[in-house]
């Protein structure tokens, strides 16, 4: 009777320390009916240790679950420990990640008897892994983008170019020229010395949205600092492409820019604008000759004035 009581007891304690284990603890027999179940199944299934028992596993995981999990029920059921992740939505609706083992039970003569469940809670860690990585790719974004006008700065150009080095010239659709194109305010001092830092911002702030109205989506508008703004596009005509987009923005830069909806407050500026185009090679952009060149037809056009041609400079020299 002694033996008894203490055999009861264990098993009390035995049922106390499962159902106290912050994770699912069952045990699913070979035909996949519960023969164990924790008290953590009614957090996530809405279902008690007792209204478990003796029911297929289809039945508490439900159908969209079962059928995902099917693979790794079929593996325990041939011997083999499986471990996978999953997403469920719980009986309160919210939706948690799991972290599930299938352990198989083998008996004396090795074949599989069931096999025990054990999925943890992992959510808490999986969300701060997501907002790590949320946040490490929003310092990356802040570091390669202009905080003024939200255009790539000079880190983001370097970064667009060295993606695109793997792609182009590789394919017969790709671009066989690169071109740049770049764009400096002119008067932009003048207007932050008559009307204030703030006024210029809006005037860069404006020419930056007028820009982008200007190129293509896959075109890479940057700001160099400054009024210098650069453009680093694709050109399948060997430079008529850019040369086109050059004469857009030259024709909307020189549009007034009205300040505070006031009519009577706009100001008027005009650009330079020096165009550079070069033949690519698969894998190689030529950025620094490109530049170079852009930039001295930018200041040879804001000497010559605005009515000289945007005929685009041909790179051939490169190093």
């Amino acid at each position: 009777m002694h033996e008894s009581g203490e055999v009861a007891h264990d098993g009390e304690l035995l049922r106390a320390l499962i159902d106290h284990v912050p994770a699912m603890l069952g045990f699913w027999d070979r035909d996949c009916r519960n023969i164990l179940a924790n008290q953590a199944y009614v957090e996530w299934f809405g279902r008690t240790p007792g209204e478990i028992r003796g029911r297929h596993i289809r039945e508490i995981l439900g159908e969209d679950i079962y059928a995902r999990n099917l693979p790794y029920i079929e593996g325990a059921l041939q011997g083999k420990r499986q471990h996978f992740q999953r997403t469920i939505v719980d009986a309160g609706g919210r939706t948690r990640f799991s972290q599930a083992d299938y352990i198989p039970d083998l008996g004396a003569d090795g074949e599989v008897r069931g096999f025990f469940v054990l999925v943890s809670d992992v959510t808490q860690r999986v969300e701060a892994e997501h907002e790590l990585a949320r946040k490490t790719a929003e310092m990356a974004d802040l570091a390669s983008t202009d905080a003024l006008t939200g255009l790539r700065n000079r880190r983001g150009l370097e970064e667009a170019v060295a993606a695109r080095r793997d792609h182009v010239g590789r394919r017969g659709d790709e671009p066989r020229h690169v071109a740049v194109i770049m764009v400096d305010l002119d008067g932009f001092k003048v207007i932050n010395d008559s009307f204030g830092h703030l006024v210029g911002d809006t005037v860069l702030v404006c020419a930056a949205d007028r820009l982008r109205s200007a190129v293509r989506s896959d075109d890479v508008l940057v700001r160099l600092g400054g009024d210098e703004f650069i453009i680093l596009m694709g050109d399948r005509e060997g430079g008529a492409q850019a040369q086109s987009v050059g004469t857009r923005i030259s024709d909307l830069l020189t549009q007034p820019i009205v300040l505070a909806d006031d009519p009577a407050s706009a100001v008027s500026i005009t650009c330079s604008i020096g165009i550079a185009v070069a033949e690519v090679t698969a894998g190689d952009i030529p950025l620094r000759a490109l530049l170079a060149a852009a930039d001295g037809q930018m200041y040879r056009s804001k000497f010559s004035g605005p009515e000289q041609p945007l005929a685009p400079v041909v790179v051939t020299d490169i190093p």
